[in-house]
C-alpha cells in the first residue's frame, strides 16, 4: 500500500510532463469555443428557438444546459418526420448561411476531447490505487 503510493509520488514529476500537452491542448480547445463568434451565434438561435418553444410555459430563458442539447434530436414534428435539430439547421442554412462552416472556429477541439479522456483515465488509475490501498 505505501510502495504504491511512494512509487506514485515518485513517478508525479514524469506523469506531470506527459499529461502537459493534453493540458495545454484542452485549454486552448476552450478558449477557442469561448472565443467563437459563430459558435456562439449557433447556440443563441438554439436558445431562441427554445424560448420560443417553452414561452406559455416558464418564460424566457438566458441560458441552457449543454446536456439539453441532446433532446434536439428527440423532439419532433407532429408528422414525426422531422426533428427540432434539423428544422434548426435547415433555418441556419436558409437564414444564416455564414454560420454553417462555425466548427472551422472551433481550434484544437479534437486534440482537447483526446486530452480529457486521457485525465479521465489517470483519475480512474488514481481512484483504484487509493481505493485498493486505503479500503482493504
Amino acid at each position: 500500500a505505501k510502495l504504491s503510493i511512494m512509487s506514485y509520488m515518485g513517478n508525479f514529476f514524469d506523469n506531470l510532463h506527459l499529461i502537459t500537452p493534453q493540458i495545454h491542448a484542452i485549454i486552448s480547445g476552450a478558449s477557442s469555443v469561448k472565443s467563437s463568434s459563430k459558435f456562439r451565434s449557433v447556440l443563441e438561435i438554439i436558445l431562441a428557438f427554445g424560448n420560443y418553444l417553452n414561452s406559455s410555459k416558464r418564460g424566457p430563458a438566458y441560458g441552457f444546459k449543454l446536456q439539453s442539447l441532446d433532446t434536439l434530436m428527440d423532439t419532433k414534428s407532429t408528422d414525426k418526420r422531422i426533428s427540432l435539430l434539423h428544422y434548426i439547421v435547415s433555418t441556419i442554412r436558409r437564414n444564416f448561411p455564414d454560420l454553417l462552416n462555425f466548427e472551422s472556429e472551433l481550434l484544437y477541439i479534437e486534440k482537447a476531447a483526446q486530452g480529457i479522456f486521457f485525465f479521465y483515465v489517470i483519475c480512474l488509475h488514481f481512484i483504484h490505487i487509493l481505493i485498493k490501498n486505503f479500503v482493504y
